[in-house]
């Protein structure tokens, strides 16, 4: 039985254009997400003009199904503030039923000034968790899209938890690292993925090096390519985890792919909604349709069981193939839907009755005769279920009232015999054709302006130290009480559970007699193995001075756990734009780190003056569940260093951080901005920072000197002991 209370599911398709769009709704879709031309994740997609994007909403609620906006890309200053609102505001005045979105910002304008039109939260938000999804419940969402890692359970879980709408990826390609927080194409070739122009850097071939930089054998080059998902026979399962909308990815998809994969879970989920989960089975033959549909060396559908697995990823080929099928190998279309209201009768002795109503037409059925229950009689419920079971009749029972008398029995075959008959006699007369959807007069609200706490004059940030070693972290510290009184030291989690007491408490001391401060930085994804020591640890956290936050999961953490904490935002809880800054700023968050893929002319149009600039650091490209070390040798816990060698035989280090079961994938080189003083200094940030990871003494210390000498406005020379690079403070992305 499902969690949820109405015991309805949706098929959501994508179209690329309006063609598909018709398509897929008269292939099945319950819904259809699109992108517009502006603001979507796909921005290499054909996408709909105002005038398309019009008529297909108009086809769609002509036909029963909804229409969605995808605008989940981040937005910089100029879009949000001179384009977005009016874009958004065409489309809330056609009738669009929601919008999909992964800025903050953008949530918060959506919210504030079209409240007639659903909000829900895109995968790139990258929700893991019920802390994420409460967060954003409280800030608007009607529904989240969960992270297409999360298993089963995990999904349940946020569902029992919020009561929100789930939309889950059921079908079509997969990415590799956790969505919203890949930046390899953004720094390998300036495509961001944050603004719908990923390069498929996962789709390359790649050797995987040890530490002593050998070649470890590998089944294939393609180490990152996932294989597609196909989830039609976890259907049931996520039935019964509550969730409601079944989304199918590929906006970039062909018509044929699209309308045989649509049809195909058109068919299963009337199945499984007319006949229960007990009567659930996919045919053999239409799971080699779905294949012949297209597929990427196969399937997968391991994220709804396990954290990871050699077996998800493709190795040999990274490329989508499909077989030519003929219009028989579509399932039958299902005909627009149409609303219905019943009556059923039950008397012990007597016949049952069930009765239909449509607009214009009322079916009676009479059925066997009512039992006496020998032991409990059945539930109202039990009686409703099958009685509600519309499947693919082309009709929606939008009220059932239920005249119940005695102690009943009636067998379940019985109950859907009933209906099936009550559903055939409507069938045979069906000939109504629905009126548009109405979506009623809509209201909206102008775009208020944006307003920003100024600092005094003369005040300013302290520097900000991360670290991941002991090393780092004693000379780290040794410098900020040397050097710079108010700085602040962040430790990573795993660094935090590793401290006993005593050296806890004399880090603190040092960094308290210095007016530093102590941070705790939590791990960028939040699921169950880290979750549960992150929670063991609440009282223990409370002894620092603040925590750095990633993720909305980690927002929503802290607001529940820590309260009063004193919060920075990492540079991957976006705030690409003032307004995005001021949203989070409602929320308690007043610190933040400068978006590491604008250029230093957009980074002059931000408010600076609560950021922290990095001009040191190693960035982390992907976060992603799939792990290199066990693909390699299996899962040992035993965290190592590798790399990742590209046709351009540049090495990415790979760490597996077996706390978090997680894999970071970092940049070949680091970013410096070390000899850019006067560039750094015309930004006026708040303050600076500087990360570490796999520096050496020698380079910690060389690099700390040139954060003293960039503090003072000196002049210096880039670091000596690599090469580095500027990241995006040049060329920035499209």
């Amino acid at each position: 039985m499902s969690r949820r209370p109405d015991n309805r599911m949706e098929v959501l398709s994508p179209a690329g254009d309006l063609s598909i769009f018709k398509t897929v709704v008269d292939a099945g879709a319950d819904a259809v997400y699109f992108g517009g031309d502006l603001f979507g994740a796909r921005a290499y997609a054909h996408n709909f003009t105002r005038e398309d994007a019009k008529e297909g909403i108009y086809y769609a609620h002509n036909r029963g199904a909804k229409a969605y906006l995808t605008v989940n890309t981040l937005l910089k200053n100029l879009e949000i503030e001179k384009k977005l609102y009016d874009y958004l505001k065409d489309y809330y005045e056609m009738g669009l039923d929601a919008v999909l979105v992964q800025d903050f910002g953008v949530m918060e304008l959506v919210h504030n000034c079209f409240p007639d039109m659903e909000l829900h939260i895109s995968t790139q938000a990258n929700i893991t968790t019920s802390y994420g999804a409460e967060f954003l419940k409280d800030a608007g969402a009607k529904r989240i899209v969960c992270a297409r890692e999360l298993s089963i359970p995990e999904i349940a879980s946020i569902y029992d938890k919020t009561q929100l709408d789930l939309e889950c990826f059921v079908h079509g390609a997969l990415c590799v690292c956790y969505s919203g927080q890949c930046l390899m194409s953004s720094m390998i070739g300036g495509r961001s993925g944050n603004r719908g122009r990923c390069a498929q850097p996962c789709r390359l071939e790649y050797d995987l090096l040890d530490a002593s930089k050998n070649v470890r054998n590998m089944p294939g080059p393609y180490l990152l390519s996932p294989k597609d998902m196909n989830g039609i026979a976890d259907l049931p399962r996520l039935y019964e985890a509550g969730v409601y909308s079944l989304k199918i990815e590929g906006r970039m998809k062909k018509a044929a792919y699209a309308e045989g994969v649509v049809a195909m879970y058109r068919k299963y989920t009337d199945l499984l909604l007319s006949e229960g989960v007990e009567n659930y089975a996919v045919d053999p033959k239409d799971m080699q349709r779905l294949y012949d549909y297209g597929n990427r060396c196969g399937f997968t559908n391991s994220y709804f069981d396990m954290r990871n697995d050699k077996n998800m990823i493709t190795y040999v080929s990274p490329s989508h193939s499909h077989k030519k099928t003929s219009p028989a190998d579509t399932p039958k279309k299902k005909e627009a839907s149409s609303y219905v209201t019943g009556h059923f009768y039950a008397k012990v002795g007597e016949p049952i009755v069930f009765t239909l109503c449509s607009d214009e037409q009322v079916i009676t059925v009479n059925g066997p005769v009512a039992l006496e229950a020998k032991n409990a009689p059945m539930t109202k419920e039990a009686i409703e279920k099958p009685l509600r079971m519309m499947g693919g009749s082309g009709y929606e029972l939008t009220d059932l009232v239920l005249e119940l008398s005695g102690s009943l029995f009636i067998p379940a075959k019985e109950l859907k015999a009933i209906r099936r008959e009550a559903l055939a006699q409507l069938g045979q007369k069906k000939t109504v054709v629905k009126e548009p959807v109405a979506i009623g007069e809509r209201t909206s609200y102008p775009l208020p302006s944006i307003v920003f706490s100024k600092k005094t004059k003369g005040e300013s940030l302290p520097v900000l130290i991360m670290t991941e070693t002991k090393m780092q972290e004693k000379l780290a510290v040794s410098f900020l009480q040397k050097n710079h009184q108010n700085g602040i030291l962040a430790i990573s989690f795993d660094a935090f559970l590793k401290k006993e007491e005593e050296e806890l408490t004399e880090i603190l001391d040092r960094l308290h007699a210095a007016k530093g401060k102590l941070y705790l930085r939590l791990p960028l994804v939040l699921r169950k193995r880290n979750l549960k020591a992150l929670e063991q640890q609440v009282e223990r956290m409370e002894r620092i001075d603040g925590v750095m936050v990633s993720s909305y999961d980690s927002v929503g953490f802290v607001r529940e756990h820590l309260p009063k904490m004193d919060i920075i935002a990492d540079h991957r809880l976006y705030v690409w734009s003032d307004r995005t800054q001021q949203a989070y700023e409602t929320k308690g968050i007043s610190v933040f780190s400068a978006p590491v893929e604008l250029n230093r002319k957009e980074l002059s149009h931000r408010d600076l003056q609560s950021c922290y600039l990095t001009v040191y650091g190693r960035l982390p490209l992907m976060y992603t569940a799939n792990c290199q070390h066990k693909n390699s040798v299996g899962c040992d816990e035993r965290s190592e260093t590798l790399y990742l060698k590209d046709r351009y035989q540049k090495e990415f280090p790979v760490r597996n951080i077996c706390s978090s079961c997680v894999n970071v994938i970092y940049n070949s080189l680091p970013t410096s901005l070390f000899g850019k003083a006067g560039e750094v200094k015309d930004l006026s940030p708040g303050g600076l920072r500087v990360d570490f990871t796999f520096e050496r003494e020698a380079e910690v210390t060389e690099v700390l000197q040139r954060l003293e000498d960039l503090c003072h406005g000196i002049d210096t020379t880039e670091i000596s002991f690599t090469d580095i690079t500027r990241g995006h403070f040049n060329r920035g992305v499209e």
